[in-house]
């Protein structure tokens, strides 16, 4: 019994072709922190999906060493996250070679043909999977938290700020803002000791009198306003 031959037909030969093509092909994935340093920008990441073969072959990406992390940035302006060890980040696969511009910057020529490669990731923070969400205290919000510190811009225009301490105006400030009510608290006891106060009057008229009865005030001291802010409100 003659063995019969099977011809692919030519739709076979080109979809095998393009689907070998598309598992080296790489657009974006998540991936895992495994160390960062803050000063250059820059993160060895885990890719998070493992590559799928044909014959249902999975393995692990190589390892994504020293990628450009994105962090939101512009005009001298910037806000640095503090990536560390296991964060999420979603990878981005450029569509040509990164190397010339990361060293140079402006506009390049890539000088390489690769496409898509592994060689040309970067990464933005804040990918991170549906059973790990953060907690939002008020939706309508812009909320900053960096732990137990946090920042809420609020619609009605107040700006909540919540920390152990806050400085303002430099990084390294050692002097405290009076407190309102506190200051109000000793010039109330500053006016009430005024006065409460007597003082000898001279009942013999002489400069040199030592002797006299007490005498209150001519005049009782003047009340003490309102010391507190219109706009900003701080914890006691």
């Amino acid at each position: 019994m003659a063995t019969e031959r099977f011809s692919p037909q030519l739709e076979d030969v080109i979809k095998a072709a393009v689907e070998a093509r598309l598992i080296q092909l790489h657009t974006s994935m998540p991936g895992i922190v495994q160390s960062y340093d803050a000063q250059k920008q820059l993160a060895t990441v885990r890719p998070a999906l493992k590559r799928t073969y044909g014959d249902g072959t999975l393995t692990e990406l190589p390892l994504l060493i020293d990628i450009p992390v994105a962090h939101p940035r512009a005009n001298g302006a910037h806000i640095h996250l503090p990536l560390k060890e296991g964060d999420s980040v979603m990878v981005i696969f450029a569509e040509r070679s990164l190397e010339n511009w990361i060293a140079q910057g402006g506009v390049v020529d890539p000088d390489d043909p690769r496409k898509h490669h592994l060689s040309d990731a970067y990464c933005y923070p804040g990918l991170y999977p549906e059973n790990d969400p953060f907690a939002v205290a008020d939706e309508t919000s812009i909320e900053i938290v960096n732990q137990s510190s946090e920042i809420h811009i609020k619609t009605d225009g107040t700006v909540s700020i919540k920390g152990t301490s806050v400085l303002l105006g430099d990084h390294s400030l050692s002097e405290f803002v009076a407190i309102a009510s506190k200051v109000k608290q000793e010039i109330e006891s500053l006016r009430s000791w005024s006065a409460s106060h007597t003082h000898l009057v001279s009942t013999t008229g002489g400069p040199t009198a030592q002797t006299g009865t007490a005498a209150a005030p001519v005049s009782p001291p003047p009340t003490v306003n309102d010391v507190g802010s219109a706009k900003v409100k701080v914890a006691t």
